[in-house]
């Protein structure tokens, strides 16, 4: 049986759904987080009013593992998805929960390659963000019927990998 840190490597860097803009458009920063030390290391923070936050996909991400893992912000050391937690308290095998890390990852990639294909290709928004502005296009109207039908392909993958997030990742 793996340990288990070796368990939260062997599920983390195998998956990045939680650094990537797939499950989160944000991570908000906590009083205990230097938001000038980790724009130093070059991530973005955005200050609103009452909150500062630190947009996904994260800047330090790179593939599955953060360039700055052992000063990431307090909500990234604590962050445990589902999976990670039903591993940890044997309700789950750890391949089981990378069988469904991948189904998860091959329906953002598709989502991905629908939204490149209609022309949102802003890497620096998460993916909910990106699909929002997609559907707010089309509904601005003087969408050719071919995109259309693209944008139903990706309403339908957006629809299936969001229940998948509720059912399987969310806490």
């Amino acid at each position: 049986m793996l340990s288990e840190a070796d368990t939260i490597a062997r599920l983390c860097t195998a998956c990045g759904l939680c650094c990537n803009g797939v499950l989160f458009a944000d991570v908000e920063l906590q009083a205990e987080d230097d938001a000038s030390a980790l724009e130093k290391l070059g991530l973005p923070v955005k200050r609103l009013k009452t909150k500062t936050k630190m947009p996904q996909p994260c800047a330090a991400l790179n593939g599955c593992l953060c360039r700055n893992y052992a000063q990431r912000p307090s909500r990234c050391r604590t962050f445990e998805c589902l999976q990670l937690l039903k591993v940890k308290s044997g309700e789950t095998a750890p391949d089981n929960a990378l069988t469904h890390i991948r189904k998860a990852r091959q329906l953002a990639e598709r989502a991905e390659h629908f939204l490149k294909e209609l022309g949102h290709n802003h890497p620096k928004l998460s993916l909910s963000q990106r699909y929002r502005r997609c559907v707010r296009d089309a509904e601005n109207g003087g969408w050719r019927t071919e995109q259309l039908e693209t944008l139903a392909e990706l309403q339908m993958i957006v629809h299936k990998l969001t229940a998948m997030l509720q059912r399987e990742f969310y806490p």
